[in-house]
């Protein structure tokens, strides 16, 4: 009786300290309905050990009550474990969605990479196998990107360089 007793007695402090978290899996008048039946559960139980002469009754009444008790109690325990899993699906959500959202800006960034800077730079590799085989032709850069405008005009002003003095040279043989 006496474990019995502390044990409504901590359960109704627990119920107490945890209310605001416990509304948000239950209904306010089943956490109120709950902590009436604790209370009078003790107060049974306080009973119990004064009258021993009603205690076929008493007993009875104690019983009832601890099996209303546990069956909140249980329904608790349910719509905790239903608010978690809620929880979890949330989260998966989430992260499903997050993957989706990261794989398509990833796709977008290589696309925009593909766009700015490979398609020039296979352009200009073409244009130097041009170069190679003695057609000298500028490069034309068709990209804003400052790099490879910068590596163009380079290497046009070498072009101009190697068409100058090959003319300087063909004048030179001339004169010879």
């Amino acid at each position: 009786l006496t474990e019995a007793h502390d044990l409504a007695t901590v359960a109704i402090d627990m119920l107490n300290n945890q209310y605001p978290t416990l509304v948000h899996i239950s209904q306010p008048q089943q956490l109120a309905e709950l902590r009436q039946l604790l209370t009078n559960y003790r107060a049974s139980l306080d009973q119990y050990r004064q009258q021993a002469d009603l205690q076929k009754n008493l007993l009875e009444t104690i019983r009832q009550q601890g099996h209303h008790i546990l069956a909140i109690a249980n329904n608790l325990i349910h719509a905790e474990r239903a608010a978690q899993t809620l929880a979890i699906q949330r989260a998966q959500r989430v992260l499903m969605i997050s993957l989706l959202l990261l794989a398509v800006l990833i796709f977008g960034v290589a696309s925009v990479l593909l766009r700015i800077v490979i398609t020039p730079l296979r352009r200009m590799t073409h244009d130097m196998d041009e170069i190679a085989q003695g057609r000298f032709n500028k490069l034309e850069t068709r990209s804003n990107d400052q790099e490879l405008l910068a590596f163009s005009n380079a290497f046009n002003h070498m072009l101009n360089e190697l068409e100058s003095r090959r003319r300087h040279l063909q004048h030179s043989e001339k004169l010879a």
